[in-house]
């Protein structure tokens, strides 16, 4: 009997769908306080449900070590928005996977027809490959 190979599962089993982002204009402090408070790593930058980029914890901690912590601009000043890579919700797994390996990053944007519909992780990928792990 076959095993089913984790990675041609499509990104839409995968993915956090509950997904926290914040507008462009929001004050870095205000970006903080939400990504500690929601637990995540990762904030998609949203306008009118187009995803414009993500703001992520180490651009976080780079900006408040490189200015000053009392420094805080907004968002749209430091957003990542070539480094994440985007994937359609029907991609597979491997490609998405393929994607962020390429590209060195932790997370992906998940899109349906060009709005955000989640973010996929690392996390999210290692957690199927255990689960799908032989023997």
């Amino acid at each position: 009997m076959g095993t089913i190979d984790p990675f041609e599962e499509s990104v839409r089993s995968v993915m956090s769908t509950d997904v926290v982002g914040i507008v462009p204009q929001a004050p870095l402090e205000v970006a903080l306080r939400l990504m500690v408070r929601a637990k995540v790593r990762h904030l998609p930058v949203v306008a009118e449900g187009e995803c414009l980029g993500v703001v992520d914890e180490s651009e976080i901690l780079w900006h408040l070590w490189s200015t000053g912590v009392g420094v805080h601009p907004v968002v749209a000043e430091i957003v990542a928005a070539a480094r994440y890579p985007s994937v359609d919700i029907s991609a597979a797994l491997g490609h998405a996977a393929a994607l962020m390996a390429n590209q060195r990053v932790d997370a992906a944007i998940v899109t349906d027809r060009g709005r955000l519909a989640g973010i996929l992780t690392v996390t999210d990928i290692l957690r199927v490959a255990a689960q799908h792990k032989p023997g």
